[in-house]
């Protein structure tokens, strides 16, 4: 699914969102278009996802991270950021295969 996201300055950024299941639960990934982050900023971003941050130790710039991780710690998930092919920010979310509801398996047909 595409979706063109407005940053209020006027210039739209192309967002690509995909779901897969794979061997151990889903994958939802968000992809953007825009500026991105650079390495130091992405590697920040990660260590604040990758911790179960507390409301106190979070300033208003890092407030969605904040949200994201304790969503995460909550329920299991885990994301992470990366540099897009396009310039832009990739976000990568995993759902364990115990969130996921159960689907029906195709049978072959036979002849």
């Amino acid at each position: 699914m595409n979706c063109p996201v407005d940053h209020g300055d006027g210039a739209d950024t192309q967002v690509t969102v995909g779901a897969e299941r794979v061997a151990n639960g889903g994958v939802v990934t968000m992809e953007d278009r825009g500026t991105g982050m650079d390495r130091v900023a992405l590697a920040e971003a990660n260590a604040l996802l990758g911790e179960d941050l507390e409301s106190d130790r979070t300033d208003a710039r890092h407030l969605g991270l904040f949200v994201v991780s304790r969503l995460c710690h909550r329920h299991g998930l885990r994301v992470s950021l990366r540099r897009s092919a396009y310039g832009g920010v990739c976000a990568v979310v995993l759902i364990p295969e115990s969130l996921l509801p159960e689907l029906p398996r195709h049978r072959a047909k036979t002849p």
